[in-house]
């Protein structure tokens, strides 16, 4: 594989790193190095770890930390504290289901745009190169932006508001050719002992503004989060078991469930008010009048699946108690367990947490729409039906619901269907927090009729999302699942 001949966007990179080179004695050797081995054949794996290297020198330069000696070095330490490519975690076995999920991501937009941006995170290397490889045979416009997570950290504790701002919006602007995004990243981040200071994270956040706008408004994105061994402690799993589950909850019967999501759809979008409780002490009521909810399969998150809305802003009232683990998108390294939170007119009014207090506290004052709700979803993924910490697959649960604290969605269309989902709520994140319904005595009421008890959907036309492959005649299963489940 040739880095220069991979792709119009990367050619253009390894360009910019060349212009770099021309002024800087420091880096010189280093990019030259890197630009002689880009016009050569390398495997794969050589390449990519080429091309991340190339990902930190943007960065450095981006946030004008070029002419630091320790950055230099830090930069080279690519072994300890900076892994590249070739280093990142495993996902031991699952071979083949690891191939099929990369194929599910490069396949699940329907219109294949040619301008990809993959992002690449831990654990991903197999699941992403599948993808990868395909787009190069493809003949697409691509990039891959690694989630270089410990190396972002680093600069950014070592930069000035000013520098970040500059770092946020070279970023804006790598991703400013693409209209499609593939991610693959671990279920939560390693944690770290560098601090970056709020101004720093505040100047990031509004260099990079743009982006999150384009994406909120309708850049297709899929994502997927391949849990990691610290996902797996987190939740009381060996990780072979949590990995298990995690890819048997990307192969669920989506046919039937896309079926029965299209009727759960046209009864909350009939109603205008939203009641639910369980036993843990939720009794939450809201309106969805004028919203109306969203098909969520796989096409933009891989495992599905959910639908959603958001509630009339100011509408909320009453008490959500979230038992479990969460990472807060401002944090994604620090446990947050056992949340309330009590709403009065919309807005969060009081809260608490067993463990992880403040983390939820400063999410919860990251603006004043994080105080608000931009998202109601109703999780249906039939495979999954305990609490997780892992973000992606949390909201997912079959028997459960989620509210976002902070930014509602923009979309006007999804895949093509005109959605109202827009509540108005602006804020700096987008944070799922999800409640436990099944098992849990959980009632979801529209309009004072019972569609879901015990955390299970009421109506033979839901049976899949409450039983999944059990629901579909032996039959018609797949291979793998009559094997693994013969009795059921």
């Amino acid at each position: 594989m040739k880095l220069a001949e991979a792709s119009q966007q990367i050619s253009k990179n390894i360009d910019i790193v060349k212009g770099y080179a021309q002024g800087s004695d420091l880096w010189r050797d280093e990019i030259q190095n890197i630009v002689e081995r880009c016009d050569q054949d390398q495997e794969f794996q050589d390449a990519m770890d080429d091309l991340n290297r190339i990902q930190r020198i943007m960065s450095v330069f981006a946030s004008e930390t070029f002419d630091r000696e320790d950055v230099f070095e830090a930069y080279l330490d690519q072994e300890q504290n900076f892994r590249l490519f070739s280093q990142l975690h495993d996902v031991p076995g699952f071979t083949s289901l690891q191939e099929n999920l990369g194929h599910m991501l490069y396949d699940a937009d329907p219109n294949q745009g040619n301008a990809i941006i993959f992002r690449l995170g831990d654990y991903s290397r197999e699941v992403i190169g599948v993808a990868i490889k395909r787009a190069i045979k493809d003949g697409h416009n691509f990039d891959v932006a690694f989630d270089d997570y410990l190396f972002d950290v680093y600069l950014k504790s070592e930069i000035t508001p000013a520098q970040a701002i500059s770092y946020a919006k070279a970023n804006v602007e790598r991703h400013a050719f693409c209209n499609r995004i593939i991610t693959s990243r671990p279920g939560s981040q390693e944690p770290h002992s560098y601090t970056v200071p709020n101004e720093v994270t505040e100047a990031y956040k509004d260099g990079g503004i743009a982006l999150r706008q384009r994406v909120s408004e309708g850049l297709f994105y899929t994502l997927t989060a391949i849990p990691a061994e610290r996902d797996a402690i987190t939740d009381g799993y060996c990780y072979e078991e949590y990995l298990q589950l995690f890819f048997e909850m990307c192969d669920q019967p989506w046919v039937q469930i896309d079926k029965a999501h299209k009727a759960l759809i046209e009864r909350f979008n009939q109603a205008n008010d939203v009641h639910i409780t369980n036993s843990d002490g939720t009794d939450i009521s809201m309106s969805v009048e004028g919203f109306t909810f969203v098909n969520s399969l796989t096409a933009k998150n891989i495992p599905g699946s959910e639908i959603f809305s958001a509630p009339v802003k100011q509408s909320l009232n009453g008490t959500i108690v979230a038992k479990g683990g969460f990472f807060s998108p401002s944090y994604p390294s620090n446990i947050i367990r056992d949340i309330t939170l009590v709403f009065e007119n919309g807005r969060i009014v009081d809260f608490d947490a067993v463990e992880g207090h403040k983390y939820l506290k400063k999410s919860i004052e990251t603006d004043e729409g994080s105080q608000h709700i931009g998202e109601l979803g109703i999780g249906t993924n039939p495979h999954l039906k305990r609490h997780v910490a892992n973000g992606l697959l949390v909201e997912k649960i079959g028997g459960s619901f989620h509210v976002a604290l902070g930014r509602s969605y923009k979309y006007t269309e999804y895949l093509g269907v005109p959605v109202i989902v827009d509540n108005d709520n602006h804020s700096d994140i987008h944070w799922d927090v999800t409640t436990m319904l099944f098992g849990k005595e959980g009632v979801i009421e529209l309009d004072g009729t019972r569609i879901m008890e015990d955390g299970l959907f009421i109506g033979e036309e839901f049976d899949v999302l409450n039983r999944g492959w059990k629901a579909v005649p032996f039959n018609k299963r797949p291979e793998y699942w009559q094997k693994k489940y013969p009795g059921e």
